[in-house]
């Protein structure tokens, strides 16, 4: 992807799964006002899929990823909404029109947050991911766990799919994921890094944690913000709000 001076740039939230990412999407929902008055547009839950989804207000754009993530693979999102099930060609049609509506969308910078993202890996899905955000200057953020650690959280989290393996036919092998093994290729942080590339901004979960008690700061910091100057973050923590003392 080209870019000039006079682009646009799109923050990326990558994730991954279990780095807190919940806990910045709220943050974000929450003072998206600010944002704006900041000059950040942050990107909510826009219908570029099918007209069958019902409308949600979030901050997870799970439908953007999904536009880009090759078509075998089995997400969670496309294991409970079948509709979420496309081919190449689909998705590239949908992709222009993601195109169209993302640059009528007001703001010097954009901000879109999904998980998902963190599951791209292949060529074709950097070029699919090069047309959704044709003309944006694109700058990926990623926070990355402890392997082990990071495992066990994840495995946690799609458990409750391997109770209903046979009824949902999934697949477990080593390109699925549900592959929980170490040598995984959703473990696989260098090759996550490397289909970003050098524009992107690789971060420690646990060191984020330890320095300022949430995940928070970090990211307003990786996107040009100052955390002293925000809405207050402190209340964020992993996957829910903290009750305030």
């Amino acid at each position: 992807m080209t870019r000039s001076a006079a682009q646009r740039r799109v923050y990326l939230h990558v994730g991954k799964h279990k780095t807190g990412t919940t806990s910045i999407q709220r943050y974000l929902f929450a003072h998206r006002d600010f944002l704006r008055a900041a000059g950040y547009r942050l990107l909510e839950h826009v219908d570029f899929n099918s007209d069958a989804l019902a409308p949600r207000v979030e901050a997870n754009c799970f439908n953007l990823s999904h536009l880009v993530i090759r078509p075998e693979l089995m997400t969670p999102v496309r294991l409970n909404r079948p509709f979420f099930r496309m081919t190449r060609d689909m998705q590239i049609a949908r992709i222009a029109d993601a195109n169209k509506r993302l640059h009528a969308i007001e703001g010097r910078h954009l901000v879109a947050s999904a998980e998902s993202f963190s599951f791209l890996r292949t060529s074709a899905e950097r070029e699919l991911l090069d047309r959704l955000f044709d003309g944006f200057d694109l700058r990926p953020v990623i926070f990355l766990r402890d392997q082990s650690t990071w495992l066990h959280s994840w495995q946690q989290q799609v458990g409750h799919f391997m109770e209903r393996k046979e009824a949902l036919a999934l697949d477990t092998s080593t390109g699925s994921i549900f592959n929980f093994e170490p040598t995984s290729w959703l473990a696989d942080d260098t090759a996550l890094t490397d289909f970003f590339g050098p524009e992107a901004q690789s971060m420690s979960y646990e060191d984020a944690l330890a320095a300022n008690g949430s995940v928070v700061p970090a990211f307003l910091r990786a996107v040009g913000l100052d955390p002293d100057r925000c809405p207050e973050w402190e209340g964020y923590w992993f996957n829910k709000t903290a009750p305030q003392a």
